[in-house]
């Protein structure tokens, strides 16, 4: 793992209780310790919206770990297919909330916005409230989108990293691949690691420091867009 958050100085915001009877104690477990633990353990069984809401903690614990920044939110809402099957919104909403001081505001509005919107978040933390290129600071984790049907090809592609530890998440119509990497890296050494990755794994080319992706925890609503049901974000 790459180390836990410092324990909270903040009580859970209050609407996120009022919101789906969240477990906070074990959110807040997942936010001091959940970056060194595995998936398989942090499995809630029973209740739906707390293994939701660790799953999105976890991956806010993974990426960015305890470093001051600032995480950027973006919400997807009244996403739609267009006449030429593109997935648009008719709103699209980008929010900054300083990590770690309000990691817990960050992840209430998240889960809040997620049976109705799409919920992404930029994989970098940045220096101020911007997404721009240049102003993300440096991270441990390398990472690659997938998108389509997870392959023979692409699962022997994984293989020649030699064992290398990866994290997986199914985003819905297609798969996140992380990378921990030993060191922080800057954004640029970064996107070079993910130009790699996508090459390796014949990914789409979203490697770069800009780039935001679906959190574990809420759910891709563009197969209900086109009559079927969304889909839950989920570890692998």
């Amino acid at each position: 793992g790459g180390g836990g958050v410092r324990p909270p100085t903040a009580p859970w915001s209050s609407h996120a209780t009022d919101q789906a009877g969240v477990d906070v104690e074990l959110v807040e477990a997942v936010f001091a310790v959940g970056a060194g633990l595995p998936v398989a353990e942090l499995t809630v069984p029973g209740d739906d919206a707390t293994g939701r809401a660790a799953a999105a903690a976890l991956w806010m614990a993974r990426l960015w770990g305890n470093r001051d920044g600032h995480a950027c939110l973006c919400l997807g809402v009244d996403g739609h297919l267009t006449q030429g099957g593109r997935y648009e919104f008719r709103r699209f909403t980008q929010l900054f909330h300083r990590w770690p001081a309000d990691r817990h505001r960050l992840l209430a509005q998240a889960m809040a916005a997620a049976d109705q919107a799409d919920v992404y978040v930029g994989v970098l933390l940045r220096n101020g409230p911007s997404r721009r290129a240049g102003s993300a600071q440096p991270g441990r984790i390398a990472w690659a989108d997938v998108d389509g049907a997870w392959t023979t090809q692409r699962a022997q592609a994984l293989d020649r990293l030699g064992g290398w530890p990866t994290w997986q998440v199914q985003s819905g119509s297609g798969r996140h691949l992380y990378l921990p990497l030993q060191d922080l890296e800057p954004p640029e050494r970064l996107e070079g690691w993910n130009r790699r990755l996508a090459a390796l794994l014949d990914a789409d080319s979203g490697w770069s420091q800009t780039k935001l992706l679906r959190l574990p925890g809420t759910y891709n609503h563009k197969p209900r867009a086109a009559g079927g049901r969304s889909r839950l974000v989920r570890w692998l």
